[in-house]
This record gives C-alpha cells, sequence and structure tokens, in this order.
C-alpha cells in the first residue's frame, strides 16, 4: 500500500520538542560565531592599518630620497657653476699673460 505524499510531508514535518539544553547549544554556536567574527574583523583593521603604514612608509621614503637627490643634483650644479668661473677667471689670466708677453713679437711679425 503506496503511502500518501501529504501524509509522509505531515509526519516529516510534525512538531518536535527540542533536546533538552537546545537553547544552550545555539546560543553557545551562535556565541562562538560572534567571537570569530570579530576576531576576523580585528584581523581585517590590522591588515588594512599594517598595510596603510607600509604605503605611507614607502612614500615617505621614496619623498625623503627624491628630495635627497634634488639637493645633491642642485649641490653638484653649484660647484660646477663655481668650476667653471674658476676656470674662466684662469683663462682670462693665462690669455691676460700671454698677450703682455708677446706685444713685439706680434709687432715684428705684422708687414
Amino acid at each position: 500500500m503506496p503511502i500518501d505524499l501529504e501524509e509522509q510531508l505531515r509526519d516529516a514535518l510534525r512538531p518536535v520538542e527540542p533536546d533538552a539544553g537546545f537553547a544552550e547549544r545555539v546560543a553557545r554556536v551562535v556565541q562562538n560565531e560572534r567571537r570569530r567574527q570579530r576576531s576576523a574583523t580585528r584581523a581585517f583593521v590590522w591588515l588594512a592599518t599594517a598595510t596603510a603604514a607600509g604605503l605611507l612608509i614607502a612614500v615617505l621614503v621614496g619623498h625623503e630620497h627624491e628630495l635627497t637627490r634634488e639637493r645633491q643634483g642642485r649641490e653638484a650644479r653649484r660647484q660646477l657653476v663655481a668650476a667653471l668661473e674658476i676656470a674662466d677667471r684662469k683663462l682670462d689670466l693665462a690669455l691676460r699673460a700671454v698677450n703682455e708677453r708677446s706685444p713685439a713679437s706680434r709687432d715684428a711679425s705684422e708687414p
């Protein structure tokens, strides 16, 4: 004799009293899940904070490196300009010395 589908559903879905301690077990599971979620949230916040701090440090170090290179470049330019000015003065002195020593030889070579 086949059992009616409705009767099977009624039997399967009939109200049943929970076991003793069921509410406590459910409360414990919910509490553990909340702890796990808080722990995961704390870990995520810590990771995000550490990542942001690392990026900030990298940007600051990069910026400081760029400033140092810029200062070094300005100092090298200043030294080059000073060296060129010294070389210019020395060449002027050498030219004057050559011109002062050889006016007679220039006059003799002119027709």
